[in-house]
């Protein structure tokens, strides 16, 4: 099937399965495995409803640090594999550098992000959350926010956690992937030339069991295994905080929570 034209331009389009005019998920990930590593138990939930990836880096350094000749094309394979197994309707690689992104966020990966929100009309787009310490990451949430700043369809915006989790309470969501965990950590061991270095499937279910377990003290379990969100519809919005801003807030807000408002010891 070809791609559709408006996106063919920029990296590579695949369709996994029919094609589709709309969406319920976007899924934006900064590295071919993050689209599942993350949200892939949200993704399988939402299959039939119509899912899909942009993969914004090459993803040529890989865990190991290292690279090695051939291991982009080998990583979009992986993706590809991965996204089948979570039903997933296309993988769009844009296939940019990390130095890339991060330098101009507001650039090429926020065009193509503009591009497929206006192409697919997602109902929710995913982006890496704000407490991801890794700089591609980051670069990755805010070509997201750039892209969203822009005129388009009204969309919600929730940010995944992949390596750090999301604190508090306020805005966060947790959903009960426990139904579709096989499938997601199948799709997480397509990531074969990752898992090589690193157990991502096993820290990913740890990072679950964990959540499930938390959500279970929080009044909105009991779960087991657990994707937690959270909602970044004001960092979307034009004229809304900085993300810098977003960040002090929500800190300052905890521990209001956590001590009682107004006291800083």
């Amino acid at each position: 099937m070809a791609p559709p034209s408006d996106v063919e331009e920029t990296g590579r389009f695949v369709w996994l399965g029919p094609e589709r005019s709309d969406l319920e998920l976007l899924i934006v990930a900064p590295h071919p495995d993050d689209e599942v590593i993350g949200p892939g138990g949200r993704a399988r939930l939402c299959a039939e409803r119509g899912v899909g990836a942009i993969v914004v880096t090459d993803g040529a350094r890989g865990a190991s640090g290292r690279g090695e000749p051939g291991l982009p094309e080998r990583r979009e394979q992986e993706t590809i594999a991965g996204l089948r197994i979570v039903r997933a309707a296309f993988a769009w690689f844009l296939r940019l550098t990390s130095a890339a992104v991060q330098r101009a966020p507001g650039g090429a990966a926020a065009d193509a992000i503009a591009r497929a929100r206006a192409r697919f009309r997602p109902r929710t787009i995913l982006t890496p959350s704000p407490y991801e310490s890794h700089p591609t990451h980051l670069a990755a949430t805010r070509a997201t926010l750039a892209a969203l700043r822009r005129p388009g369809p009204a969309v919600e915006l929730l940010g995944y956690p992949v390596w750090d989790p999301v604190p508090g309470r306020q805005g966060v969501t947790e959903l009960d992937v426990g139904a579709v965990l096989d499938d997601k950590l199948a799709a997480i061991r397509c990531h074969e030339s990752q898992l090589e270095a690193r157990p991502f499937d096993r820290v990913a279910r740890a990072q679950m069991e964990r959540d499930g377990t938390l959500a279970g003290f929080t009044g909105t379990g009991p779960t087991r295994f657990v994707e937690r969100c959270v909602d970044l519809a004001e960092l979307a919005r034009l004229g809304g905080p900085s993300l810098r801003d977003w960040l002090r807030r929500r800190f300052e807000a905890d521990a209001d929570l956590r001590l009682g408002q107004g006291r800083c010891d």
